[in-house]
């Protein structure tokens, strides 16, 4: 392969894996889901965050899932107000919502956070 397509290939790369980052909670510190049922009310609880999003606004909610408390938070990291359309809440909570702790995912300007309540209560 020539030095060049290396190159491009090496910013092609680099490009990609700095637009988004992903990861499950794994400590065992955090309470366990049910990650089915969470991943089948996805579209549910996405409803709430539909819609013309402010500049660094955090959107955070408290919903019980099969009985848990999950918290989840959808945060517009931009500097400008942003459409947060159905299918992009859709698509990438599924990923934070299919892990069984909770995770963090971003996908600029998005970021996507839940986390199982250990409490076993949405009130604290």
């Amino acid at each position: 392969m020539k030095l060049f397509n290396l190159s491009i290939l090496t910013i092609l790369s680099f490009t990609s894996s700095t637009a988004y980052a992903a990861g499950c909670f794994v400590d065992n510190s955090y309470a366990s889901g049910n990650p089915t049922l969470a991943v089948s009310k996805v579209k549910e609880l996405c409803r709430q965050y539909i819609g013309n999003v402010p500049a660094n606004y955090n959107g955070y909610n408290c919903h019980y899932i099969g009985g848990i408390p999950y918290a989840i938070t959808a945060r517009n990291l931009g500097n400008t107000e942003a459409y947060f359309a159905a299918d992009t809440c859709t698509d990438h909570f599924t990923k934070v919502l299919s892990c069984l702790k909770g995770g963090d995912f971003k996908w600029f300007p998005w970021q996507f956070i839940m986390m199982v309540k250990a409490s076993g209560s949405c009130n604290n």
